[in-house]
């Protein structure tokens, strides 16, 4: 699925259909890894970590974006 979105010509339809199969492959992943816990209290834990860890790399990824920005900006 790399590279739809770093085409040009990629239309809005096949990068809306790339999005979303990325979605639903990351949810059934993070289901798979939640279903893998041997409690409740492990699978709380586990959601706790993987929020963390996206919240964490979305900040990295919207700050990386803005530098981007405002080196072209120069």
């Amino acid at each position: 699925m790399t590279g739809v979105n770093d085409s040009d010509d990629a239309t809005p339809d096949r990068r809306h259909i790339a999005e979303r199969a990325r979605f639903h492959i990351t949810l059934g992943a993070l289901r798979a890894a939640l279903e893998e816990q041997p409690s409740p209290a492990s699978v709380r834990a586990t959601y706790r970590r993987w929020t963390t860890a996206a919240a964490q790399l979305a900040d990295e990824v919207a700050k990386n974006m803005q530098n981007k920005n405002e080196e072209g900006d120069q």
